[in-house]
């Protein structure tokens, strides 16, 4: 029977990643036909104009294969999921082709996560690390859980502004929830990660600098949603995991959410309009400072990768979140910031 399932999860690998491998080199070329292309201008940190999108392949390989997993699993599938990515996918994707305004993609993003909660099981409490102490949350854990989701769906979307990035991460966070699916015997979440880390592996084969493709809305938004449902669509026996889930969903995307925290933060000081686009991201302005999108993107990725195995070990033992997770996520930020800081020096000595 392991091996069945060892065969099975090895499966969903080889197809997730072909399909998502073919299906953005063919919506490369139907983006180049509609004339769907990123054209560079003072705002972008792109010099030649690139086709937008591929990341709507990713979307639908992997929900694709949740259904055919479920359907395998002959397990429940969460629908408020599924329809909470369907509409943000689809709005997401309106974007991509035509610029819809912020507060209508606001709107959608709340009733998606809406949607997730309504079939989803709410996070009614908190673990506190360090004090072993379960926080009740009550009816401020689906606000809180609202405005989490909501965030996680555009903080991804503004991290996505550099060749590979937005892939990079998804890979790392997609191997946590692997890790952490398995661990906590959860066979539905296990394939789903699986499908979720191949097909991010295929768009990546095009998305790598120099990308040949960009993720597009459509991409990074259902990437951004997906993650922060994740802790909501694991199942476990254990009553204090729903607690902990909140925590480990955090560190697995944890660099992407102290950017854009410490960027919306910065904006909002200068009275700037938080919705419109800019280069004011940490990474973004590595760039610009003279860095190459591979070696910003590899900070990101080797930094996202120490932070998943920590992580990860969190499922083994409950302890590594105060020993290791937290350590490792400080020690990751403050090589962020080092690299920000002396990026910026590079820029200083020219």
């Amino acid at each position: 029977m392991i091996a069945n399932h060892h065969m099975w999860l090895l499966s969903t690998a080889v197809i997730a990643f072909l399909a998502s491998l073919v299906g953005v080199h063919l919506f490369r070329r139907y983006a180049l036909s509609r004339g769907h292309i990123d054209m560079p201008n003072d705002r972008s940190s792109h010099e030649t104009p690139t086709p937008r999108g591929g990341g709507f392949v990713i979307a639908v390989v992997v929900l694709t294969a949740y259904l055919a997993a479920a359907a395998a699993l002959e397990s429940n599938i969460a629908i408020g999921y599924l329809v909470g990515a369907a509409l943000v996918v689809s709005i997401s994707w309106l974007d991509d082709v035509r610029s819809v305004a912020f507060h209508w993609r606001f709107l959608v993003h709340t009733a998606a996560a809406v949607c997730l909660l309504s079939d989803s099981p709410t996070v009614q409490h908190l673990y506190i690390p360090y004090s072993e102490t379960i926080l009740p949350l009550g009816i401020f854990g689906t606000l809180i859980a609202t405005v989490a989701i909501v965030w996680m769906i555009n903080a991804y979307n503004f991290m996505d502004g550099i060749d590979g990035i937005a892939g990079a991460q998804a890979v790392t966070a997609s191997i946590g929830w692997l890790l952490i699916a398995a661990r906590l015997d959860d066979s539905l979440i296990v394939f789903f990660a699986m499908a979720l880390l191949a097909s991010s592996v295929g768009f990546l084969v095009h998305n790598w600098p120099p990308a040949t493709i960009f993720m597009g809305d459509a991409g990074s938004a259902f990437l951004g949603f997906t993650f922060a449902a994740m802790p909501l669509l694991i199942r476990s026996p254990d009553e204090i995991w729903p607690s902990i889930l909140p925590w480990l969903a955090l560190t697995l995307v944890w660099l992407f959410v102290f950017d854009s925290v410490v960027t919306v933060l910065r904006r909002l000081i200068r009275r700037e309009k938080i919705w419109q686009a800019h280069r004011s991201h940490l990474y973004q302005r590595m760039v610009i400072n003279g860095l190459t999108h591979r070696r910003v993107t590899g900070i990101y990725f080797i930094l996202s990768a120490g932070i998943m195995v920590t992580t990860s070990y969190v499922a083994v033992d409950r302890r590594a979140m105060e020993i290791v997770t937290i350590p490792a996520v400080l020690l990751a930020t403050l090589v962020l910031i080092s690299a920000f800081v002396n990026s910026k020096k590079g820029v200083s000595s020219l």
